[in-house]
């Protein structure tokens, strides 16, 4: 009896800490998709920096075209990111910076057009 009870204790161990680091991998892997979709979301705000200061410099429409796929690219990484994150600090934050993005383009159509 005691020794089934200790195999029955011990499979039930195994069980609970193939669970636990099954939990643990899930969650690792959507942080390092938040984290990586972070980086090119921010990627994308200093590209969009650097087409815009080109443009003011050499006033080429090729850096307006490249600031309008650079905010189509903002936008979609924005809604990844929006989909995967379930913090309500994250989310708020993420809010902020779209809205932010918003103004920043009602800005720059003021002063270049379009």
């Amino acid at each position: 009896m005691i020794v089934a009870l200790t195999v029955l204790v011990g499979v039930a161990s195994i069980a609970t800490v193939i669970t636990v680091i099954r939990s643990k991998d899930v969650v690792v892997a959507l942080g390092t998709q938040q984290l990586s979709d972070s980086l090119e979301l921010s990627i994308s705000i200093e590209r969009r920096i650097e087409h815009y200061r080109a443009y003011l410099l050499n006033g080429s429409q090729e850096f307006l075209t490249a600031l309008a796929v650079d905010r189509q690219q903002f936008l979609a990484k924005s809604a990844d990111l929006r989909a995967e994150v379930q913090d309500p600090r994250a989310l708020r934050l993420l809010s902020e910076v779209s809205e932010a993005e918003s103004v920043a383009s009602a800005c720059r159509r003021a002063v270049v057009g379009g």
